[in-house]
């Protein structure tokens, strides 16, 4: 470090950047959203396949790969609100009454063809300002003051671009968290991108990876620092330079940011500009994005495969598992898709891990599997104990109330009445929805006294202890941090709480024994004798392609045949 360092003048002027990445979903067109990387008015249908190829996703460094499929607009967006950014930092300025020493110069959305979206927010700064991002940004040391500097962000993000979207575009852009009390800790847990302009190229991997390192703990980029308990950061680095010998980039990755700097390019002694660093940083940026849009789509489909599973959703398992699959097909990218630069897709790689993309996949695949083999079995034991008749009404009501809440909820949450809801987004009626909810909730309930009745049969019911498990598990699937867990049992009643946990234990019991009689004697098997049937049954559907159609026997599929 210090051998990097001697001669250096100035440290304190080293120009550096923070992109802010807030996550948002959105309801609308995705073709009417703008996709000029320069004019947010553009409309993709009368620019010429010239102005389609000057979308910002045209890259002249090391993802030419990815700039290929981003640049179609098929897949995403990205649209630079040049204006908006100048208007933003005015306003934000004006509105919080002390002075901080670092500007907004540029604000980006990234609109991908989900329903998911990314509005990235740059602030420059110089390193010797680098204590006031660390005290805006770190969770640990907001104060007041700082709190009403982010408060006020968002307060104006959503003035100036989300009400201008929606008038110009008809698109409701929201916070991905769908309560207005996620919103205060939306700063906190955005993702972030570090990026310092260094005065000289680096004869030295470990110093490049060391600078890196400092930039991400939002510290000073020249002080000697490290963290031995800090055992979650990996790094990756441009390859040395055949002629000058020397690196030109490094970046530290965690689970909450990455941090990159850049040296002066080959030849050169004169380091990025501060007006050049976020150019020099756009395919960093896209590459962020892509792996942000993989996690935040895993968390969405969480939630509807939870939803699905309470009974409070209107899609059927064989919609979900079009949807899951559709996206690992052809929404993730493998690093060969990527970049053709193996330090690139070793970025890449590391910024799968360290966001659990992967893992979320995998969770993905396996959920549905076995909440569609649940399901097959879960019939045929509602067939076998005969819960069908005499269901009852108050149980049915307030079922059909959840689902009917659910969507009056996203409706709300995007400014809509339900009937323009139901009629743009699900292609329905009030009346034909309504009766569809009742069918889904009657179908519930039967599924339901049925898990009660196995439940209670085998002592599946819920312990103390499951339940505080149960409920904490839920409530962060929801967007509810640890703080708000009560909050979250009061909303949704601690007898629904109580009944999910069953259905998790009743699922997890029907599908082990499930395993036991394809494994064992079916005569010699306690826990068979209870199944055997729906075993039979399952086994069946499982050699073709009823499966799908057994499944959609249950409390959602009903009502859509």
């Amino acid at each position: 470090m210090e051998k990097y360092w001697e001669d250096v003048k100035n440290t304190e002027e080293i120009d550096r950047g923070l992109y802010i990445i807030l996550p948002l979903r959105y309801q609308g067109d995705f073709q009417q959203i703008p996709f000029s990387a320069k004019k947010m008015n553009t409309n993709q249908k009368d620019q010429s396949d010239e102005e389609k190829d000057h979308s910002g996703f045209d890259s002249d460094d090391f993802l030419e790969i990815l700039s290929i499929k981003c640049r179609s607009g098929e897949f995403v967006k990205r649209c630079m609100l040049e204006e908006k950014a100048a208007t933003v930092q005015k306003k934000w300025k004006e509105a919080v009454k002390i002075s901080f020493s670092y500007d907004l110069t540029q604000l980006q959305i990234f609109s991908f063809n989900n329903g998911i979206a990314f509005l990235t927010v740059y602030l420059a700064y110089k390193n010797k300002d680098v204590q006031e991002i660390y005290q805006l940004i770190n969770p640990g040391y907001i104060d007041d003051k700082k709190q009403e500097i982010q408060d006020s962000l968002l307060a104006i993000l959503e003035q100036e671009v989300f009400e201008s979207w929606h008038k110009e575009y008809d698109v409701q852009l929201k916070w991905f968290g769908q309560s207005e009390k996620t919103k205060i800790y939306m700063m906190k847990e955005a993702y972030r991108l570090n990026v310092a302009a260094l005065p000289k190229r680096f004869e030295e991997q470990k110093i490049a990876e060391k600078i890196a390192y400092n930039e991400h703990r939002l510290i000073d980029v020249t002080k000697e620092f490290s963290d031995l308990s800090e055992k979650d950061v990996e790094y990756a680095s441009g390859a040395r330079d055949v002629n000058d010998s020397h690196y030109g980039w490094a970046c530290a990755i965690t689970s909450q940011e990455i941090a990159y700097v850049y040296g002066p390019k080959p030849g050169k002694t004169v380091p990025i500009t501060a007006e050049a660093l976020p150019e020099r940083a756009e395919d960093d940026l896209a590459l962020t994005m892509i792996v942000m849009y993989q996690k935040y789509t895993c968390m969405l489909l969480n939630e509807k495969i939870h939803e699905r599973f309470q009974g409070i959703s209107a899609q059927s398992i064989r919609e979900l598992k079009k949807e899951a699959l559709e996206f690992i097909a052809y929404g993730t990218l493998t690093p060969s898709q990527v970049s053709k630069w193996n330090n690139v897709c070793e970025t890449y790689r590391a910024l799968q891990k360290e966001n659990g993309v992967n893992e979320a996949l995998d969770e993905i695949k396996e959920k549905i599997e076995n909440q569609q083999m649940y399901q097959n079995l879960l019939n045929a034991l509602v067939d076998q104990i005969e819960v069908k008749k005499d269901l009852p009404k108050d149980k049915v009501k307030e079922q059909k109330e959840a689902i009917i809440n659910q969507y009056e909820s996203t409706a709300e949450y995007y400014q809509m009445e339900l009937g323009d809801y139901l009629t743009q987004y699900m292609g329905m009626t009030e009346d034909q929805f309504k009766e569809k909810a009742q069918t889904v909730a009657e179908n519930t309930v039967r599924n339901q006294m049925a898990v009660e009745l196995l439940c209670e049969k085998k002592n599946l019911e819920p312990t103390d202890k499951e339940y505080e498990i149960g409920l904490k598990q839920y409530a962060a699937l929801a967007g509810y941090r640890t703080d708000q867990i009560a909050e979250y049992e009061e909303k949704n009643g601690k007898e629904n709480i109580e009944q999910s946990i069953m259905q998790e234990k009743a699922a997890k019991y029907l599908q082990k024994s499930c395993v036991q009689v394809e494994q064992e004697d079916e005569t010699t098997n306690e826990n068979a004798k209870d199944t055997q049937n729906s075993t039979t049954e399952n086994k069946d559907q499982n050699t073709d392609q009823s499966s799908d159609e057994s499944s959609d026997q249950s409390s959602t599929d009903n009502a859509q045949e």
